[in-house]
């Protein structure tokens, strides 16, 4: 499927130690999930360790992007409640959230940064096309069995 696919495990380690604790779980998961749409296959489709690694990049980056545009949403929408009572935000610690400011959008930023890395590669386009993590697995598990 690639060549020199980073391990996912290796990834996730370098992400900040809330991010780690997320995903931990997501290689097994994601196995789970392949091991499913592959069953469904009328002709079984053989994956490398590499074609692994790669859905397991694809499903982490997916997660990613929902996580960060999900943290910016909930941000909002936490703002958004605070001024129909009379306050411009609300803060964490000494970070200050308000309807549309820096540290609201953060998420959305940080999501669309992710796009950008991997917008022109095959493997945003399929990320991009697919409503679930199960459709971007299933799409993937397909291309590799056609080629």
């Amino acid at each position: 499927m690639a060549e020199n696919i980073p391990n996912i495990s290796l990834i996730v380690s370098q992400l900040p130690s809330k991010l780690q604790k997320r995903f931990e779980s997501l290689g097994s998961y994601v196995r789970g999930l392949i091991d499913e749409e592959n069953s469904r296959l009328d002709t079984k489709v053989v994956l490398s360790t590499e074609d692994i690694q790669l859905i397991q990049l694809a499903a982490l980056i997916y997660s990613l992007d929902s996580f960060f545009r999900a943290g910016s949403s909930s941000a909002r929408g936490a703002a958004t409640t605070f001024e129909e009572f009379g306050l411009s935000g609300f803060q964490v610690g000494s970070t200050i959230f308000t309807r549309e400011n820096a540290n609201t959008r953060r998420g959305d930023l940080l999501a669309d940064k992710l796009r950008e890395t991997i917008m022109n590669t095959a493997l945003g386009e399929v990320i991009r096309n697919s409503t679930s993590m199960r459709v971007l697995i299933s799409t993937m598990i397909r291309g590799r069995n056609n080629g």
